[in-house]
């Protein structure tokens, strides 16, 4: 698709002034002394969250912490991850002095992190609960890590460049060493590559060899693509598995789907570059979670996602589920959460739009480019109230406490997508260049 034939939506003010509140929010609010980003904060006073605001236990949390440690740290790195991106590209794009220095802060409280895990292997990242070290690592703190370090590469020092080849690279080889398995919260160990999610190790294999320069990642790469079956997996929906009758942890239930819709785009627009050959099979990839996964949990009434969804095999078709406990979904780690169904609603729209608008630049998407602007039109400030429900049934029980917090991290997320959107075109504004467009890609068909 050409520039002449994509209509680019004007910038609204209100985007950039929400672009400043919400940066300002999080870099004076949500950072910790670390420089690492709280996912959570207190909603009505826009403060750090107090022992007194949670209940004093929360499942999952490690023996000795505390359940703000936990709750706030459960998926920092993620947050932290984008916000790095976000003020890279901020910078790239307006050269504000700020955007670095807020960079450079998320960019060391990463390092620290990482030094903090290489006491006990290079490359392992851990949840850094309270700012300690833990035992727990997921491939989605990986891939948010390694896209934000890759922004951050564009724009830092030399120094500060071999850092991230040094991180990148030991972050591949960590997964490497243990063979992409591992046990989560003391479950049995299993494979990190089997499920539909799979193939975003592509994006993190990718981003090794681009910003670690070792010629073994990138043979690591082509192993994971061809002989681990990636290439497949790549394109994989959570409905196309449905439509072939495999239940997902028992059941056909989408349960936040925007952030596994966000990851196959992240590790899509990373192998966009890094394997322009393939980019007939990206472009599928990202047609097929337009059609099938982008938009299953969002309420384009205001802009926010629903927590649970089922699905219907025969109509193909979803529907929403009264309040109560989904029996039939495994629950084996005991989160009340992932089996409580009702009219829940979240922020997690701002992953939808960071999807939206790779799909939108990569493939020239009008549809997704539309979502995207929905989505950032609507995201103000209230809307990112972590939990928002028509009355206190669809609640959890006793979980009314999550009415009192914001989600921060989701905050950092809206923000990864505007400043994307700005930086390739998405957005006009006067003040921003322009970047010419691609030529409308192949299709792909296996």
């Amino acid at each position: 698709m050409t520039s002449s034939s994509r209509i680019l939506p004007a910038i609204s003010d209100q985007w950039s002034e929400r672009a400043k509140e919400f940066s300002t929010l999080l870099a004076d609010v949500a950072t910790d002394d670390f420089g690492l980003v709280r996912t959570h904060i207190h909603f009505q006073e826009r403060r750090a969250l107090r022992l007194a605001d949670l209940p004093k236990t929360i499942p999952l949390t490690p023996e000795g912490l505390s359940s703000v440690d936990f709750l706030c740290y459960e998926d920092a790195k993620m947050a932290t991850g984008a916000f790095l991106a976000a003020q890279s590209i901020r910078w790239e794009v307006t050269r504000e002095e700020q955007a670095k220095d807020l960079a450079r802060t998320a960019f060391e409280a990463l390092v620290e992190v990482y030094d903090l895990g290489a006491t006990v292997s290079e490359g392992f990242f851990p949840k850094p609960y309270g700012g300690k070290i833990s035992q727990e690592f997921s491939r989605d703190q990986y891939l948010f890590v390694l896209s934000g370090l890759a922004a951050y590469a564009r724009i830092c020092g030399d120094d500060e460049l071999l850092l991230i080849r040094r991180m990148a690279a030991g972050m591949v080889d960590f997964w490497m060493r243990i063979d992409y398995k591992h046990s989560y919260f003391g479950l049995p160990s299993s494979s990190n590559l089997s499920d539909f999610m799979g193939g975003i190790f592509l994006g993190i294999a990718s981003h090794g060899f681009r910003m670690g320069g070792d010629s073994r990642h990138w043979r690591e790469y082509l192993r994971l693509f061809g002989e681990e079956g990636l290439d497949r997996r790549i394109s994989m929906t959570l409905r196309g598995q449905f439509r072939d009758g495999v239940p997902y942890d028992g059941g056909m239930y989408f349960r936040q789907t925007e952030n596994s819709v966000m990851l196959k785009c992240m590790a899509v627009d990373e192998v966009w570059e890094s394997d322009p050959r393939n980019r007939p099979l990206w472009s599928h990839s990202l047609e097929k979670c337009l059609a099938d996964d982008l938009t299953v949990a969002l309420d384009p009434s205001d802009g926010l996602t629903f927590g649970l969804i089922a699905y219907d095999l025969a109509s193909d078709a979803t529907h929403l589920v009264d309040p109560g406990v989904v029996a039939e979904l495994e629950n084996p780690l005991n989160l009340p959460d992932s089996t409580w169904a009702g009219s829940r609603k979240r922020p997690g729209s701002a992953q939808t739009a960071y999807a939206a608008a790779v799909i939108a630049d990569r493939i020239g998407s009008r549809k997704a480019l539309d979502i995207y602007r929905l989505i950032l039109d609507q995201m103000t400030y209230e809307k990112f109230r972590f939990v928002t429900v028509p009355d206190p049934t669809h609640l959890v029980p006793d979980h009314e406490w999550e009415g009192d917090l914001l989600a921060s991290g989701q905050m950092a997320y809206w923000l990864w997508a505007y400043w994307l959107g700005r930086q390739r075109g998405l957005l006009v504004s006067t003040e921003d260049p322009v970047p010419a467009l691609a030529d409308e890609p192949a299709t792909f068909a296996r």
